[in-house]
């Protein structure tokens, strides 16, 4: 780089350069894998066991039965990213099936989502037991009700959830309404379409953005 006064000889004096750089973010996006994600019923209020599951359903089913047992649902996705990544957002979007009246967001924030590195249980398939399963992170984001139903129900991760998205294989979710049952004697459910959707857009999707160093 060479500085002159034109129509000059002068020479000497100092220059100051400085150069910012902007690393560009970078994308990916999953789709849930339908062959292992699915719900879970409890058995009997409070009981953290699991009575019955659905791993081909089109939908997801959040939320409690008259009764108080509590519906629990997971997603999994195949999550490969470059192993020097650095992950700066993760965000979850679901689309709703159908939702009781009263809503369920009545008394809930939202659905509370907790993370899996691989996969919960011993399987990476659905089981009875990845009910009360132990995640990798509990409360790593919130899925909150949008402002029109249509609308995609979207949950951004936790900053402290992006260490446990797996770089080189599975990472599951968790999805449920933290607590115990309302107590109204009704249902007070959310579902979501699932993996097994047979419209492609309808299933969930999880938004990795990214930056290499």
């Amino acid at each position: 780089i060479e500085v002159v006064q034109p129509g000059s000889l002068n020479t000497g004096g100092s220059l100051t350069l400085s150069v910012n750089f902007v690393t560009a973010a970078l994308s990916a996006k999953f789709v849930s894998v339908g062959a292992y994600d699915g719900w879970l019923l409890e058995t009997s209020d409070g009981s953290l066991e699991a009575a019955s599951s659905n791993s081909t359903d089109s939908t997801l089913i959040v939320g409690n039965t008259p009764n108080g047992r509590s519906y629990r649902s997971f997603l999994s996705f195949v999550t490969p990213l470059p192993d020097k990544a650095v992950i700066i957002s993760a965000v979850i979007t679901l689309k709703m099936s159908s939702i009781t009246n009263p809503t369920p967001f009545d008394t809930y924030a939202g659905v509370t989502v907790d993370i899996r590195k691989l996969y919960y249980g011993s399987s990476i398939k659905l089981q009875l037991a990845d009910f009360n399963a132990s995640s990798s992170l509990k409360s790593a984001g919130t899925i909150g009700e949008p402002a029109t139903p249509t609308s995609p129900y979207v949950g951004a991760l936790l900053a402290t959830a992006f260490p446990y998205i797996n770089k080189t294989g599975t990472t599951q979710f968790k999805l449920r309404f933290p607590g115990d049952d309302i107590g109204n004697d009704l249902y007070d459910t959310v579902k979501f379409y699932s993996g097994d959707a047979s419209t492609v857009s309808f299933r969930p999707t999880l938004v990795v953005k990214y930056y290499m160093p």
